[in-house]
């Protein structure tokens, strides 16, 4: 950085370096609402092309975990993704969607967290 400058109540200090990472535009929780993620299980073998498919659908943030790709939803109905895997030929083990929980949600609200002990 050139000069100290605050970003979202953090002082980033001058001669700081700061990375940018275009994957994560758009994904910012105090702007952007649900964050519900899509996670199809599918074989060895299909792994790539599930990968191109929720990629050509529009899908951000898809990545692959063994046979498991997952990707963020955004307004893409779950079953617009199934469709689009069954008539690509591709083998779906499970398809599941995964939303935060609600203390994720009251923590993204109010900055804190809440004790359920009590």
């Amino acid at each position: 950085m050139a000069h100290d400058v605050e970003v979202h109540g953090q002082t980033v200090a001058e001669d700081s370096i700061m990375l940018l990472l275009n994957g994560s535009a758009n994904r910012d929780e105090r702007h952007f609402g649900d964050d519900a993620q899509v996670v199809v299980t599918t074989t060895a073998g299909h792994v790539a092309q599930s990968v191109a498919l929720l990629t050509s659908l529009g899908l951000t943030g898809v990545r692959a975990d063994g046979v498991e790709v997952s990707a963020l939803l955004g307004d893409l109905p779950p079953e617009r993704v199934t469709s689009a895997l069954v008539h690509g030929g591709i083998a779906v083990a499970g398809i599941e969607v995964r939303r935060r929980s609600l203390e994720q949600l009251f923590v993204g609200l109010t900055g804190e967290g809440f004790d359920v002990a009590r």
